[in-house]
C-alpha cells in the first residue's frame, strides 16, 4: 500500500503534489480558503478536503474524516507572511502562531515524518521575546518529533525560478535525516511563456504606466532604496511568483521594448511554479494561490527520500 499523507494548509496541493508523485497516497487537504480548496479538490479527486480554520481541528476529527487509523506523513505550507522578509514583519502576526496549530495536529497524529515549507526569512525571525523562531519550532516539537532544515533555491530541482525556501523535515522514528539535491538540468522560461501573440493585450502595461514606474524607479534609485522593477530573460529562470503578483507585476516582467512591457499570465505564473495551469481560472484570486504555492519539483526529492527512509 502506497504511504498515506495529510495536507494542514493545502493551498492548491503543492506539496502534496510532489508527495503525489513521489508515490504517495493524499487523504486530506485543509485550508481555510475556498478558492484554493477547490484547486485542491480538482487535483486530487480522490481526497478528502475541508475548509475549516486549522484551529478547528482535532487528530479524531481528521482520521474520522480520512477514515484510517494511521497517517505516515503530515505536510504543511503554513502561512509565512509574518515571518517574511519581503515585507515589513510583525513578530505579534497571528498568522505566526498556526505554527503551534501544525504542532499540536502532529503530536495528536503522531505520524512517522512531517514536512513544513516556509520562507527563507524564517531562519533569521524573532519572537517578541528575542528567541529566534527557528529555535522555537525546533524547541516545540521536541521530543517527540526530531527536525533538520535544509534552504533550497526551487531553480536547483529544475523548476524555471529562483525561489529560496527552507524546508523542515521531522520524524518521530528518531532518524538523522539527510538530504543532498541531485543535479539536474536547469529549466528557463523559454520553455513556458506565451507568444506574444497569444497574450491579451489587458496584461500589458500602459504608456502611462511605463511612464510613471520607470519615474519611481529613478528616483528610488536615487535614494539608494525603494522599488524596482525586474524584467525577465528567456534564458534565465523567473524571479519570485509572489502572491502579491497580481498588483502590478513588478517582480516578473516581460519586456519586448522600452513601449511593450506586460504581466505574466496567471497560467504563466503557474507553469512558472510547475503547477497544472489548466486548473486556474483569471483573476487575483488566481495569482495568491500561485503564488502562495509550493513547486512540486522542488518537494518531490525530499519527499522520495522521506520514503526511502520508511515508516
Amino acid at each position: 500500500m502506497k504511504p498515506t499523507l495529510v495536507d494542514a494548509f493545502c493551498g492548491v496541493g503543492g506539496i502534496s503534489k510532489g508527495f503525489q508523485n513521489a508515490g504517495f497516497k493524499v487523504l486530506l487537504g485543509i485550508d481555510f480558503d475556498e478558492y484554493p480548496a477547490r484547486i485542491f479538490n480538482r487535483q486530487f479527486p480522490k481526497a478528502k478536503i475541508i475548509v475549516e480554520d486549522i484551529r478547528n481541528m482535532t487528530a479524531g476529527r481528521i482520521l474520522e474524516i480520512v477514515g484510517s487509523k494511521r497517517i505516515n506523513v503530515l505536510v504543511g505550507g503554513t502561512p509565512c507572511q509574518g515571518f517574511s522578509i519581503a515585507g515589513r514583519r510583525r513578530h505579534d502576526d497571528p498568522r505566526n502562531t498556526l505554527f503551534y496549530e501544525f504542532v499540536r495536529i502532529a503530536k495528536e497524529l503522531m505520524p512517522s515524518w512531517i514536512l513544513i515549507e516556509n520562507v527563507r526569512g524564517l531562519a533569521s525571525a524573532r519572537l517578541p521575546d528575542g528567541k529566534k523562531a527557528l529555535d522555537e519550532i525546533y524547541d516545540s516539537f521536541a521530543p517527540e518529533f526530531k527536525l533538520k532544515h535544509f534552504f533550497v533555491n526551487a531553480a536547483d530541482f529544475g523548476v524555471p525560478q529562483k525561489r529560496n525556501r527552507i524546508i523542515i523535515v521531522g520524524n518521530s522514528k528518531g532518524i538523522d535525516f539527510d538530504f543532498t539535491p541531485s543535479n539536474v538540468r536547469p529549466t528557463v522560461l523559454g520553455k513556458v511563456l506565451l507568444n506574444k501573440g497569444r497574450v491579451d493585450g489587458k496584461y500589458f502595461y500602459s504608456d502611462r504606466l511605463i511612464k510613471g514606474f520607470a519615474r519611481r524607479e529613478r528616483i528610488n534609485r536615487e535614494k539608494g532604496w525603494g522599488f524596482r522593477w525586474q524584467f525577465l530573460k528567456t534564458d534565465q529562470q523567473s524571479y519570485t511568483i509572489p502572491a502579491r503578483y497580481w498588483k502590478d507585476g513588478a517582480n516578473a516582467l516581460v519586456r519586448y521594448s522600452e513601449s511593450e512591457i506586460r504581466m505574466l499570465t496567471e497560467k504563466e505564473c503557474a507553469r512558472i511554479q510547475g503547477l497544472d495551469s489548466r486548473r486556474f481560472g483569471i483573476g487575483k484570486r488566481s495569482y495568491i494561490a500561485i503564488g502562495n504555492a509550493a513547486p512540486p519539483k522542488m518537494i518531490q526529492p525530499f519527499a522520495e527520500k522521506i520514503r526511502s527512509y520508511g515508516f
